[in-house]
Formats: C-alpha cells, structure tokens, sequence
C-alpha cells in the first residue's frame, strides 16, 4: 500500500463544473493545474495543482454527467482515483427548472455506473424540501421510483434536509404566488420520513446516509455521511493510503480536509433552493458568459 499525502480535489461543491464545464476541467487536467480565486477576496488567487502525484483523488459534484463522459477515460489512463455525488431528486420543475429529463438522468447514471462502477457513484437525494407540493407521502413514493431505478447502479445515497438560509428563504417565498408553500417539518416528521426511506433504500441495496443531520442516525440503516471521504476513497481504492484530516464545512460536518476548484455564482440549473447562487438570470448567467475554457481559473 502505497504512503499518500496528496489533497482531494473537489469538483465542485459551488458549481456543476461536470455538466457546464467539462472542457474547461480537461485543458486544467492536460495543463496540471488550476487556479481559485478566494470568494471573500477577489486578490486572493490559489494555485492548485491537478498533478497524478498531487492528487489523492477528485470528488466530483453533479446533476448531469453526461457532458463529462469524455474525461472518464483521461482520468483512467493519467491514473486519477476518483468517485462522483449525482444528485437526482425529481422534484416538480418550478423548484429545478433547468435539470435533465428524470428518465435521462436515470439512464446516463446507469451508464456512468457501467463505466466506472457502482461503488464510484454516490446518489444525493438533497436538499428534502416539505412544501404543497412535496409532502412526506410524495417523498416516499418519489424515492421508492428512484431508488427502484437506480438499484445495481449506486451502494449509496446521502440525503440532507434544507437549510433555509436568509438567500434561499427570500428565494423560495416567491413561489407563495404561485400557491406553493414551503414549511419546515418537525423531528417526529422527519424521523418518520426517513424511516421509511431507509427501508426503501435496504430493499434496493443502497445504505442511506444523513448529511449534517446527526440527530437521525439513531434510526436503523442511517450512517453518518462524509461527502468529501478520505476512508471512501481508501474503500474503492485498497492500494491508496490516505491521511484523513477533517475539515467540516459547516456545523455535523464529518468531511475530510479538500481544495474545491469551482466557483460561486456559475451553475446554470437555477434550482430554487441552491445555496450557491445568489442571482441565476442575471449574476450566473453573466459569469457563464464570460467564461473560457482555456483560462487557468473557472471564472
């Protein structure tokens, strides 16, 4: 087993770089490197490198990774160990009115599965939003139809409920004049809900995992998620050594210590409830716009 201090590399937890910014990630991958910019300080730019020898492995973010599927094979032959979060929730398109069809979704996920194996996926069911239109019984059904669609193609589904920060609170209050209504759920209701997803989940042969949400794991079948995993990586690849420093991302994290390449304001789903955009028609769109796959740094 080989000694390994490298980073992981996460791609990325504030932007879809696989379904909008798959060229750009490929020229970094040939080049070696990519440079970040410190969202708090514009001035602040880090040189990241993207190295076989400096990478411990990519932790890939995503809802569509079909524009990717060209650099699976780039980072199999350069050596790069690497697993991905797919997030498929199908949710009504006034929450995520910009994602894949759910049945291509279900389908480009089986064929990354078949590509790199099921162990490399891990299937997000995240954020649980409760609203009029997503109650605890359309949860139930909905992830049964998932979890019964992906089974064979994922071992793993980490969910989380939604934080209503101040941003993602302004933003889902406009649906109120659409007759659409968000409500934060209760713990019995919550433990009631994940209770029956963690059975479904059994039944199709995926663990299910709470995301900073620590007081769920006393409930049969829920492990403790770690997103960003150095222990994960050691899993899907025994010949690795992987020092696990942890670097919690915010209160229940259980991460392991990363460097995130992407950057906010640049996803162009335009889900309703994201906590990395704060203005999709005009701020992300603009960045989008400007953006060049042959820079060094994302935006």
């Amino acid at each position: 087993m080989s000694k390994c201090n490298q980073k992981i590399i996460s791609v990325s937890r504030s932007t879809d770089i696989p379904a909008f910014y798959s060229k750009w990630f490929a020229t970094r991958l040939e080049e070696g490197f990519a440079e970040v910019v410190n969202p708090f300080n514009s001035k602040h730019i880090r040189t990241v490198s993207l190295l076989p020898n400096d990478v411990s492995a990519f932790v890939f973010w995503t809802r569509n990774a079909r524009p990717f599927f060209a650099n699976i094979s780039r980072l199999v032959d350069g050596g790069y160990r690497f697993y991905f979060h797919w997030t498929l929730n199908n949710y009504p398109r006034i929450f995520e009115p910009r994602n894949p069809a759910t049945e291509r979704a279900i389908a480009s996920f089986h064929e990354l599965a078949h590509r790199i194996s099921a162990e490399k996926i891990i299937w997000r069911y995240d954020p649980i939003l409760f609203s009029t239109e997503t109650s605890m019984q359309w949860h139930v059904e909905n992830f049964q139809f998932l979890a019964e669609n992906l089974s064979g193609a994922t071992r793993r589904c980490i969910f989380s409920f939604v934080d209503l920060y101040k941003k993602t609170k302004r933003a889902l209050e406009k649906l109120d004049d659409d007759g659409i209504f968000i409500y934060e759920a209760e713990e019995p209701e919550k433990r009631n809900l994940i209770k029956k997803l963690a059975n479904i989940s059994a039944q199709n042969r995926i663990q299910l995992a709470a995301c900073c949400e620590d007081a769920l794991l006393s409930i049969d079948q829920v492990e403790k998620a770690r997103c960003i995993d150095a222990h994960y990586v050691q899993n899907i690849y025994p010949d690795l050594s992987v020092v696990p420093g942890r670097k919690a991302t915010r209160p229940q994290c259980g991460c392991s210590d990363s460097v995130d390449i992407g950057a906010y304001d640049s996803c162009l789903f335009g889900c309703v409830y994201c906590y990395a955009n704060r203005d999709f028609s005009g701020r992300s769109r603009k960045r989008f716009q400007s953006h060049n796959p042959k820079n060094h740094r994302l935006i």
